[in-house]
């Protein structure tokens, strides 16, 4: 009766099951997965979500690409990070979710295939899924720093590859493409005439001075992502956007491709689009507020780890997340349901993430310093617990 699409068996796994069954009990867990920005104790400005109360938003008078103004709004974001686009190349979604369902509308028949980075975020296997496209990985390797085997990225082209997808920064490796990996990247798509999706949800975010440079298209059709639920901390007002770049004839073809499929959704609501303006203006204080907090948090989990002979903590260039390799000899899973159940402290499991370097744990750095520093420290005491069990054996 049901489709394909979706995994046979969606049932909860022993993690999932025992922080239910932690959270039933009351039990104040320190969650060192958090991603949602509201959540973490940052100050929003008073008169920001008072932006949606616009008399303009009684008219509605849909465009499928966005309303010019808050596509104007966009291309204004960019130029505050020094990248010049053009507003009408600018298409509003509801978020990261959509934009990628969008394009592989756009660009994919049922059973054809993208390339999507591994170490990567497991929700692009199930988008790829829910359109009845195939996802195909190429690897991250990390030699004290990552970067894109590409050599594996071009060998997994095939016939049905209609698309690369990339990360800048990389989530959770937290690694930006560097400029060779642009060209690279960019000379695969034009000679196999491949289109390249970059994911910049995270570029506000970086953690290293003089992060890569902006790509360019190289003759390549690329389509750059991005979203107010990180770039000013709003998950819940549902924005993000697609800049279509690259050769003129292309990215009209695209443009009026795309024109087409969003007047089908109309999905984007009106108050949003007439808030965009004032949301960016206002809401880089909680940016703002985001970088502090993940830069001090990433130079305190440095100083701690520092401190700890058996822990250390993998390179990464940006994002909100960092990852922390334990003793060979501790394994992920059971490493990440101790912590559970005896420090009430959750992390993700590498392997949630598809890396092939174990054992690894993923935290997030969004959490109240205080709290993040406890819940590392918690960590580490069951590591080291773990370990000295593991030598007496």
């Amino acid at each position: 009766m049901f489709s394909d699409r979706l995994f046979p068996d969606l049932s909860l796994n022993s993690i999932a099951l025992e922080i239910d069954r932690l959270q039933a009990a009351d039990v104040n867990l320190i969650n060192l997965t958090e991603s949602n920005p509201t959540l973490v104790g940052l100050r929003y400005p008073p008169n920001l979500f008072n932006l949606l109360n616009n008399s303009d938003s009684s008219r509605y008078s849909p465009h499928p690409l966005g309303s010019k103004k808050a596509r104007e709004a966009v291309a204004g974001d960019y130029q505050r990070r020094g990248i010049a686009i053009d507003s009408e190349s600018v298409i509003l979604t509801v978020g990261a979710s959509e934009s990628y369902s969008l394009l592989f509308k756009l660009l994919c028949d049922a059973r054809d295939t993208v390339l999507i980075p591994c170490p990567g975020y497991p929700l692009l296997e199930h988008l790829c899924r829910l359109d009845a496209i195939i996802p195909s990985t190429y690897r991250l390797r990390y030699y004290g720093e990552w970067s894109i085997d590409l050599d594996e990225m071009e060998s997994a082209v095939t016939d049905q590859t209609r698309a690369i997808l990339s990360v800048n920064p990389n989530n959770p490796t937290g690694s930006f493409i560097k400029p060779g990996e642009w060209k690279r990247l960019t000379a695969v798509c034009r000679e196999r005439s491949l289109a390249l999706i970059v994911d910049e949800v995270f570029s506000d975010y970086p953690l290293i001075p003089n992060f890569p440079s902006d790509p360019q298209h190289e003759g390549a059709l690329i389509f750059r992502l991005g979203g107010i639920s990180k770039a000013v901390g709003l998950p819940q007002l549902k924005l993000g956007w697609i800049v279509v770049t690259g050769p003129s004839s292309l990215r009209e073809q695209a443009l009026k491709r795309l024109e087409f499929i969003c007047d089908q959704y109309l999905s984007v609501n009106a108050p949003i689009q007439f808030a965009l303006p004032d949301i960016f203006r206002i809401g880089a204080a909680v940016r703002e507020q985001i970088q502090e907090r993940i830069w001090i948090n990433y130079q305190s989990l440095q100083q701690i780890v520092d401190n700890d002979p058996l822990c250390n903590i993998l390179w990464t260039e940006g994002g909100w997340y960092a990852i922390l390799q334990a003793p060979a000899m501790v394994e992920e899973k059971e490493l990440t349901l101790r912590a559970l159940r005896q420090a009430h402290t959750l992390v993700h499991p590498g392997y949630f993430f598809d890396f092939q370097k174990q054992p690894l744990v993923v935290i997030s750095l969004l959490l109240p310093t205080e709290r993040f520093v406890e819940g590392v420290n918690r960590l580490l005491s069951v590591i080291e617990e773990m370990t000295e069990n593991l030598n007496r054996t």
